[in-house]
């Protein structure tokens, strides 16, 4: 069953509506569920941000993790729609974190959520596999709107195969 429902978006100051569609696995208690994103960054408060804007103003339902390995176990445990990554994290970058996710098979579309803006950075995502890219520059307002039409636009993709 596919459903179809609206995210409101915020650009240049007006709403703007954005149809999402989603295939859901059947729940008995309610037709419809949720997206489900995994928002990884090294930066407790940006997440926390990050959570708020997505689900308060887009429900857009996440869970958060501070590093790629939380993250690795994450996606071991649990499915989800989209990751959306930092790219500049200790340990393990936005692109190694991608690629390692690829060498294990996961398909899970990837974002990379980065105020890194550098080309090489850009081609090196793009090589491993990367999805879509989104800027934390500017008006929070716009680049969480902008974030959330990217999960909508990836999950209505997915949905048609």
């Amino acid at each position: 069953m596919q459903l179809n429902y609206e995210v409101l978006a915020i650009v240049d100051g007006l709403k703007v509506p954005i149809l999402c569609n989603h295939n859901p696995v059947h729940n008995k208690l309610t037709e419809k569920t949720p997206m489900k994103v995994l928002l990884v960054d090294d930066d407790p408060l940006f997440l926390e941000l990050s959570k708020t804007f997505l689900e308060v103003f887009h429900d857009i339902s996440s869970d958060t993790v501070e590093s790629a390995g939380q993250a690795l176990e994450k996606l071991n445990e649990l499915s989800y729609d989209v990751v959306v990554s930092d790219y500049d994290m200790p340990c393990m970058d936005g692109i190694s974190f991608l690629r390692t996710i690829r060498d294990k098979r996961i398909n899970t579309p990837f974002i990379l959520f980065t105020g890194v803006g550098k080309e090489e950075v850009m081609s090196k995502a793009i090589e491993n596999g990367v999805d879509s890219f989104v800027q934390k520059r500017g008006d929070p307002k716009a680049q969480y709107s902008e974030l959330s039409q990217q999960i909508c636009q990836i999950v209505n993709q997915r949905s048609c195969y």
